[in-house]
C-alpha cells in the first residue's frame, strides 16, 4: 500500500544540500500540534483510498477536521446536501469526542473513500470517567445524518483514563449530480 504524508502549514525545513545543482534535500519537520494528513489507496477491486488525520484533541482544531472532510466530499463529488451532512456528522463526532480526550491525547481520523459512500473513522484516548452521550441532540443529529453509526468501546466497559473510544460513521451516495456535475452543467 503506498502512502503519502502531507504535512502542513510549516510542512518541511530545507537543508543546503546539491547546491551546485540546483536542488535542496528537504527534512520533515513536524512541531507539537500541527496537524498531518496521510493518505494511501489500497489494491482492492473497488479502489477504496482512505487519508488520515491526526491533530491534537483541541477544540480549537476541529476547523481542520471539518475542512479536510468538507474538501474530501467535495473532491469525490457528494451533492451539496451529502457535503453538508459529512461536515456536521464529522464534526459533531470530533466535538464531542475532543470533549473527553485525555490531557495530550490525539484526536486521529481516518477517512475511506470508495465509489458509493464516505465512511470516517474517529478516535481518541478518553479520560477517565467519561461516557459518550448518547441520548442528547447531538447523537441524535449524527443518527440522522449518517447512514450508519457504530461506537467502539473496550469490551469491559470501563470507565479508566487512557481507554480508546472510537466513533465510525459512514454516509452513503445518492444517486444525484454532484457538485462539479452541477457547476459543469449549470447556465452562466
Amino acid at each position: 500500500m503506498a502512502s503519502r504524508i502531507y504535512r502542513f502549514p510549516r510542512a518541511l525545513a530545507t537543508s543546503a544540500g546539491h547546491a551546485g545543482l540546483g536542488v535542496r534535500r528537504c527534512q520533515p519537520y513536524l512541531p507539537r500540534g500541527v496537524p498531518m494528513l496521510t493518505t494511501s489507496r489500497s489494491h482492492s477491486a473497488r479502489q477504496d483510498k482512505a487519508v488520515e488525520l491526526k491533530v491534537p484533541a483541541e477544540l480549537d482544531q476541529l476547523l481542520v477536521v471539518r475542512g479536510v472532510a468538507e474538501a474530501l466530499a467535495v473532491l469525490e463529488d457528494f451533492n451539496l446536501d451529502e457535503v453538508a451532512d459529512i461536515t456536521l456528522a464529522v464534526d459533531e463526532v470530533c466535538a464531542q469526542l475532543a470533549v473527553g480526550a485525555s490531557k495530550g491525547a490525539d484526536l486521529r481520523c481516518i477517512f475511506t473513500l470508495n465509489d458509493t459512500e464516505l465512511s470516517a473513522a474517529v478516535s481518541v484516548l478518553v479520560a477517565e470517567g467519561f461516557e459518550l452521550p448518547r441520548d442528547g441532540f447531538g447523537w441524535h443529529v449524527l443518527e440522522t445524518v449518517a447512514d450508519s453509526l457504530s461506537v467502539e468501546e473496550p469490551a469491559h466497559r470501563s470507565t479508566d483514563a487512557n481507554r480508546e473510544i472510537t466513533v465510525r460513521i459512514t454516509k452513503r451516495r445518492s444517486g444525484s449530480a454532484g457538485l462539479a456535475q452541477v457547476w459543469l452543467t449549470s447556465d452562466p
